[in-house]
């Protein structure tokens, strides 16, 4: 063990160092779990050495005025983890009495943005600080803060399905590029890829939730949203619709399932978009208008063409990388 880091890990719980000092501290903490774990068995030594002063000396004052005149003493020679650990579970109601006393001495760590990203063809979970869970889709990017204050912020590009954790007191919001989804505690879905002049589309599973979005006079309007909804918007055109939609056939790719229920051509091939990182070209007009039932789970894309060119007289003829980007999407084209 380094035995300079120890004694700094001493003062900064007790709150002698520098400013600068204690900054650094700080960070060094954060760099690394091993850090961590140092950081831990030496507030479990210094709680441990307060407690033993406070019973010894039946006074607070008293107690901190000895450590402080010896804070720059050696650490004792004979230190050990089982003699913490044995004073932990016997004082720990003084050591919750020492961890108050000093708890303004305690620097924090100032709030960091968390930035996850989904690799294409992939998915990802996440667990923000109040609990909440967030499935990512392929290729989709969220942001947010490493703790909440009074609101819960986050941003999303791609598609992300949000099960929020309820508290009436910090309201939840979910920023994109075209609009701000409000909500309280509920479940809904989001797909803001953003790309291409797409629409964005909001899926409410349950609760409720108030969306934010600009008019074509770029003022801001809300548009309350209930169960079974997909509100769609055109980022271009300014335009909002609304949809009565199956959920489930909207929010089954966390399960790796694409769930079809006469469900229209272009939002099924949206899906495979949204999962594999491509994109489709209609070429046709005559390709609108057809409806697809049936469900596919964890299959290789071209399983997924042939089965509509087996169902339909769907044809698909596959281009290249989008403006020839090998990390951009595949382009494939869309005829009758």
């Amino acid at each position: 063990m380094d035995q300079d880091i120890f004694n700094s890990l001493l003062g900064y719980f007790e709150g002698i160092l520098s400013d600068s000092d204690a900054e650094n501290i700080s960070h060094w903490i954060a760099e690394d779990e091993s850090h961590r774990e140092l950081a831990r068995e030496a507030y479990l030594y210094w709680s441990s050495e307060q407690a033993m002063k406070f019973s010894r000396d039946g006074s607070t004052e008293i107690a901190l005025s000895k450590v402080y005149k010896r804070r720059n003493a050696a650490i004792r020679k004979h230190y050990s983890k089982i003699y913490q650990r044995i004073a932990a579970v016997l004082l720990l109601p003084l050591l919750i009495v020492s961890a108050i006393l000093v708890k303004n001495s305690i620097k924090t760590d100032p709030v960091q943005m968390i930035e996850v990203r989904t690799t294409a063809g992939m998915t990802s979970t996440v667990v923000l600080p109040d609990s909440s869970t967030v499935w990512l889709n392929s290729g989709s990017v969220l942001r947010y803060p490493s703790s909440f204050s009074n609101t819960r912020d986050v941003e999303l590009l791609g598609e992300g399905y949000f099960k929020v954790t309820k508290d009436p007191d910090h309201s939840f919001h979910v920023k994109t590029s075209a609009m701000t989804i409000e909500v309280v505690g509920t479940e809904f879905n989001v797909d803001a890829y953003g790309e291409d002049g797409r629409s964005i589309r909001t899926t409410l599973v349950n609760g409720a939730i108030n969306m934010h979005y600009l008019n074509d006079n770029s003022r801001e309007e809300v548009m309350k949203i209930y169960p079974g909804q997909c509100v769609s918007i055109d980022p271009v055109e300014k335009s909002i619709s609304v949809q009565t939609l199956d959920p489930n056939t909207m929010t089954a790719w966390r399960y790796g399932k694409i769930i079809m229920n006469r469900t229209p051509i272009e939002d099924a091939l949206r899906q495979i978009e949204n999962r594999y990182n491509v994109r489709f070209v209609i070429k046709d007009t005559h390709v609108y208008g057809q409806k697809f039932t049936g469900q596919l789970s964890d299959q290789r894309l071209d399983v997924m063409l042939d089965f509509f060119s087996r169902t339909s007289s769907l044809k698909f003829k596959r281009i290249s990388r989008d403006n020839g980007n090998i990390t951009g999407p595949e382009i494939i084209e869309v005829y009758i």
